[in-house]
């Protein structure tokens, strides 16, 4: 049994070793509750796995506790300025564990949403659900002043962009509004194919009616140009920066391809005058002397047409590209010359396309040597034998045409137009 004095000197050396260790256990007390509140509120488990919210849990319970159950509903009355607890708890009636929201989960969440809304009127999140809520719910304008709002919130999202702009497009085809019309061209900006599509798409628009939407939806004018000259409306591009003063580089784009435009529809003079516009916005940097020297030929202006294909030639153009110019400016034989250079690069399809021309020109029988190097050439083949074909027949060989023929319809059996030439000669 120990005695009395050593108990006491026992006792007296714990009580001395506690009072000294005090500090260095409260040290240790206090590092393990930081690491745990740390833990907790950066929402990870002690392992790293992700656990509840532990902001819920602090609001619901007065404390970090993992296992709490989310009440979002309840949080949200318990904080009442926090805008993420009604947003949450909008989203739980709208995604339910039995999957499908009915019309009352739908209303009370767009209450919710409204209450999150007004708490941070700056979250285009917010304003997006809200406004899908609303479309289903039937509620349109306030499904429109949501996705407006969602929309200008996050100008660079394009996300939230297109689904608003579809939203509208929608509208638009259900009740013909222009002011729905402006509305999905002002939250498509930035995402050019798609508004391209709505104003190529939609025939029975005017031109009054496309412009009025583009400067109600304040969108910018150098974009509209672009998006009109992307739709195929070369027309309405140079009128809108004509009418609305559009002064930058998209003016001159649009200038290039109405004349591009008119010129493949035959008209010189307009084509030249469109051309020669875009040439004095660009001044310096014009570099599109093949299609002004083109226009020029073919509105009838041989030594202008000439001087701009030669600028054209000296900056790059091959010399295959300016002899097809001059060809559809109606000066095949003077593309001659161009068509020989360019063949001087021993290119198969160059070639070929000399031999053509050739035979465009009357000088077929210049292309029959050139012409049996291309026969078996892979990809050509057809073309080759056709033009060989035609040129033999033009000179009264018309057994040796067939041959020829037939060889084109075995070298590209889908080709319609060999196939009919081949029926015409005789099979």
């Amino acid at each position: 049994m120990t005695a009395p004095t050593e108990r006491t000197s026992g006792l007296r050396r714990l009580l001395v070793a506690v009072a000294l260790g005090a500090p260095a256990c409260a040290g240790l007390f206090v590092a393990g509750s930081l690491w745990s509140a740390a833990v907790a509120i950066g929402g990870f488990g002690p392992g790293g796995e992700r656990q509840s919210d532990p902001l819920l849990s602090l609001v619901l319970h007065g404390s970090v506790a993992p296992e709490a159950a989310p009440d979002h509903a309840k949080a949200a009355r318990l904080a009442p300025l926090d805008h993420r607890y009604p947003y949450r708890a909008a989203r739980s009636r709208l995604f339910p564990a039995s999957g499908v929201p009915t019309g009352a989960d739908r209303v009370e969440a767009l209450e919710l949403l409204s209450r999150s809304a007004r708490l941070a009127p700056s979250d285009a999140v917010v304003r997006l659900l809200m406004f899908q809520v609303a479309a289903a719910l039937g509620r349109e304008d306030l499904a429109s002043e949501q996705a407006l709002a969602s929309a200008a919130l996050a100008p660079l999202n394009l996300h939230l962009k297109r689904q608003a702009a579809r939203y509208f497009e929608d509208r638009y085809v259900r009740h013909g509004s222009r002011v729905d019309l402006s509305r999905a061209i002002g939250t498509r900006e930035g995402d050019l194919l798609a508004t391209v599509a709505l104003v190529r798409d939609e025939a029975t628009l005017s031109y009054e009616e496309v412009a009025a939407a583009f400067i109600s939806a304040e969108v910018d004018r150098e974009w509209a140009v672009e998006a009109l000259l992307t739709a195929g409306r070369q027309d309405w591009a140079v009128r809108f920066g004509l009418d609305f003063g559009v002064e930058g580089p998209s003016r001159a784009r649009a200038r290039l391809a109405r004349g591009s435009a008119r010129l493949a529809a035959g008209d010189g003079p307009g084509a030249r005058d469109d051309v020669e516009e875009a040439r004095r916005l660009q001044g310096q940097t014009f570099a599109d002397h093949g299609l002004l020297g083109e226009a020029r030929l073919a509105s009838g202006d041989v030594e202008g047409g000439f001087a701009a294909l030669s600028a054209a030639l000296a900056s790059g153009e091959e010399a295959r590209s300016i002899a097809a110019r001059m060809e559809r400016a109606g000066m095949a034989g003077a593309a001659t010359g161009f068509w020989d250079k360019a063949a001087r690069s021993g290119h198969p399809a160059v070639i070929l396309e000399r031999c053509e021309s050739l035979f465009r020109v009357g000088r077929g029988k210049e292309a029959v040597e050139p012409l049996r190097s291309l026969l078996d050439t892979p990809g050509l083949a057809g073309r080759a034998n056709y033009l060989m074909a035609r040129v033999l027949l033009e000179a009264g060989q018309r057994s040796m045409a067939r041959r020829y023929a037939r060889e084109a319809v075995a070298a590209d059996p889908r080709s319609a137009e060999y196939a009919e030439f081949l029926g015409r000669i005789g099979d």
